[in-house]
């Protein structure tokens, strides 16, 4: 847990350690949060939905709200802009534009990828919902208004026990899968649904699972779909174990049992870019990664090996989920109150230099980056299907010396000096080397990416906010990729030595009214 000193120390390094950040304090907290699709595309951002939860103390309504959000483009946001912010704060750049009165808790929220406007919720009960955001009653404007709640366009029933967090929506074929404490893992096709969903009709209507997949002995945490299958699924439970399914067979296609050793089971992701990779979460803080090439072979008498294994995080992990873009890359949240970013490429890294802080015995090389921003546990992340390393993230906050309690919707994008090609990183600060040493910047700025040069832009004066516009700034000098990484990726010289931005050293245009 980070103290009030530690996030201080944090929040100074916020410039360095992120290309974009922006911080929105929740009055309630959130346990679930989407990205919705893009609404806006403008030159120096992009506006974009986002889905999110909202859990009450009962005095309102629970709620499912959609927003708008003004998302930064790389290398565009300013210092000032990235660190002025308090923690009770609420973003311009984040404005809710709908909500529905959810019956119950909304603990999970799964976007269907062919129909973004048809979203599925988990709640503290055994039935699901299926909601089109777009055509729902707006009760925005109902505040604290405990009168009737909004109605399901579609209700998932077939447990017979409560469901609360096991949500998972393949991709692309319209199929939900839930699981619950009745052990069961059911599935549901949308596929007839989705005429009646998406054009004004009657609501109330109800479907039964279309399959009920059976072999765990406990409650069921987590599932997910491998992507682009209509078939093969995963799920991981409180019997310690990790199933692969193939929903044409009558049981499970390979199960792990005790994949943690003896620690319930609470999330699990397929690796979209690369179907061979599986990574579980687990109560005691642990990370494994398995190749299920090795599953098949494996028994009782000679379990499997994870192709990596690490227990870094010093409370459980209540999310995983590997990059949309990089496939190495994957990312893990904690009640710790950390979100860690891992590459397993940089398994066969050097070892750092002696007397560094970042030895071998406390942080693995795999370890790539640690956002350390959130005052409480870690209820949910995502990454941006489509803006590399850039993430969105909640947390349940309690009240303390740093924290006004409720919750805090962050999102941020990490420097890409951290994770570009050493090469590269080391050719653009050259280039910078003038400014760097003696504080002189040579004209015009230019960034090296994937090995081509590009100038980068000023902001426009049609787009520009009101008063002046600083010029553009070299990029803020870090220690490059594969030299310091995660929070000791910092700057070699004092911060006070240093220009006040890595890019157009601009606030961000057009904040939503």
């Amino acid at each position: 847990m980070a103290t009030s000193e530690q996030h201080d120390r944090w929040k100074s390094l916020i410039p360095f350690l992120y290309d974009w950040f922006n911080h929105h304090h929740l009055t309630w907290p959130s346990l679930s949060c989407r990205w919705g699709p893009v609404v806006e595309e403008k030159t120096f951002k992009r506006v974009r939905k986002l889905y999110l939860s909202e859990r009450t103390d009962g005095t309102e309504a629970n709620k499912l709200i959609t927003m708008h959000a003004s998302v930064c483009k790389p290398r565009v946001a300013s210092a000032e802009v990235i660190t002025g912010y308090s923690e009770a704060s609420f973003s311009p750049y984040v404005k809710a534009e709908s909500v529905i009165l959810h019956p119950g808790e909304v603990n999970k929220i799964r976007e269907c990828p062919s129909h973004p406007a048809i979203v599925v919720t988990h709640t503290d009960a055994p039935q699901l919902y299926v909601w089109n955001v777009g055509r729902q009653r707006n009760r925005l404007g109902d505040k604290g208004n405990r009168g009737k709640l909004s109605e399901p366009d579609l209700t998932l029933l077939g447990h017979t026990d409560n469901a609360e967090f096991a949500l998972g929506m393949a991709n692309p074929e319209p199929l939900v899968a839930s699981g619950g404490k009745d052990t069961k893992v059911l599935v549901w096709s949308l596929a007839d649904q989705m005429t009646s969903l998406s054009v004004q009709g009657a609501k109330g209507a109800s479907l039964q699972p279309n399959t009920i997949l059976e072999g765990h002995a406990d409650t069921v945490e987590d599932v997910v779909w491998l992507k682009g299958s209509e078939h093969e699924l995963a799920s991981v439970g409180d019997d310690y174990a990790v199933i692969v399914w193939d929903s044409r067979m009558p049981g499970p296609a390979t199960k792990i049992a005790g994949a943690h050793g003896k620690e319930d089971l609470h999330c699990v992701d397929w690796n979209p870019l690369n179907p061979d990779l599986l990574a579980t979460g687990a109560a005691d803080g642990s990370l494994k990664v398995w190749d299920r090439r090795k599953l098949s072979s494996a028994s009782a008498e000679s379990p499997p090996e994870a192709l990596f294994s690490c227990q870094h995080h010093s409370a459980p992990i209540m999310r995983l989920e590997w990059s949309p873009t990089a496939a190495t890359c994957l990312a893990t949240g904690s009640e710790d109150q950390v979100i860690n970013v891992w590459d397993l490429s940089r398994g066969g890294a050097a070892a750092p230099a002696q007397g560094s802080k970042r030895t071998a015995a406390n942080v693995p090389p795999e370890l790539m980056f640690q956002h350390c921003g959130h005052h409480g546990m870690v209820a949910d992340f995502q990454w941006s299907p489509d803006d590399p390393f850039t993430f969105l993230s909640v947390s349940e906050d309690e009240e303390s010396a740093t924290s006004e309690g409720g919750g805090t919707l962050q999102m941020w994008r990490m420097n890409d000096m951290i994770y570009r090609p050493e090469a590269e990183v080391l050719a653009e600060l050259e280039h910078h080397k003038t400014a760097i040493l003696e504080g002189k910047s040579k004209a015009p700025v230019q960034t090296v990416t994937n090995g081509t040069p590009a100038t980068v832009p000023a902001v426009a004066a049609a787009e520009a906010p009101a008063g002046p516009v600083k010029q553009e700034a070299p990029p803020t000098p870090l220690a490059p990729a594969g030299i310091n990484a995660g929070m000791s990726a910092v700057p070699a010289p004092e911060p006070a030595q240093l220009p006040a931005s890595h890019a157009a050293d601009t606030a961000m245009p057009d904040a939503p009214a």
